[in-house]
């Protein structure tokens, strides 16, 4: 099917009320969680770690910071140019349980706040860790696949950092 036809075939359901991309529709709902929760995730770890950057009083745990911030933009980058290849709306945000962490972090600094972002992190990296070895190893869709498998060890070494930020093996 050639740009045009594609365009005036999208064009025709979008007019009739159906979806507009062929590309949603083979999407499985793992699938779509999957982004979900992946797009969700990431954001809130850009969140966190600016957040980190102000509150923490520990260099290594600023230093942390930054690299959360800057692997997982670059990360949700990634998945973004996916997600509108899949004709997929990636959330653009961390979402309410999310943002709600960041509130709750928000409120401490120094020490506290560097104990408790630490500990945060390893929670958070390990339920990512988990997210991507699933979409890696049984999900549907090959770029989602492919895309959770070069993601993985960017998130074990995370949740490595993370647990020697909290003093954990």
């Amino acid at each position: 099917m050639t740009l045009v036809a594609r365009t005036l075939a999208a064009l025709v359901l979008v007019a009739s009320g159906m979806s507009g991309y062929a590309g949603e529709a083979k999407l499985t709902s793992n699938d779509r969680h999957f982004i979900t929760e992946a797009a969700e995730d990431g954001h809130g770890a850009v969140e966190l770690g600016r957040l980190a950057q102000r509150n923490a009083s520990s260099a290594e745990v600023k230093f942390f910071a930054q690299m959360l911030v800057d692997d997982h933009a670059r990360v949700g980058r990634e998945l973004d140019k996916i997600g509108a290849a899949l004709g997929v709306n990636v959330p653009k945000e961390p979402g309410t349980r999310r943002a709600g962490d960041a509130n709750k972090l928000a409120k401490l600094a120094g020490s506290e706040f560097d104990r408790e972002f630490a500990d945060h992190m390893v929670r958070e990296h390990e339920k990512a860790a988990a997210l991507y070895e699933k979409q890696a190893t049984r999900g549907d869709a090959e770029e989602l696949k492919a895309f959770a498998a070069r993601v993985l060890p960017m998130l074990r070494e995370h949740l490595r950092l993370a647990r020697a930020l909290a003093g954990r093996k």
